[in-house]
């Protein structure tokens, strides 16, 4: 199975993210799923109150990444 993966690197906190691309869902698709999947866990999660994560800051390529956060 191909996964995207992705990763926000901010504020000193780093956490990777992956999802595996869907049947028939391009890789494109999959990259903006995942991106916004992973604005949203961080905000939840580690952002510290001190605002979201934008596009800008997450980094992405396509792999398989072990010990990821899938979303």
């Amino acid at each position: 199975m191909l996964y995207v993966k992705g990763n926000v690197s901010l504020r000193g906190t780093v956490v990777l993210y992956a999802t595996p691309i869907r049947n028939n869902e391009s890789q494109n698709t999959a990259v903006r799923r995942l991106m916004g999947a992973a604005i949203r866990h961080f905000t939840q999660h580690h952002n510290n109150l001190q605002g979201r994560p934008s596009f800008m800051e997450i980094r992405g390529t396509f792999a398989t990444v072990p010990g990821a956060i899938i979303v």
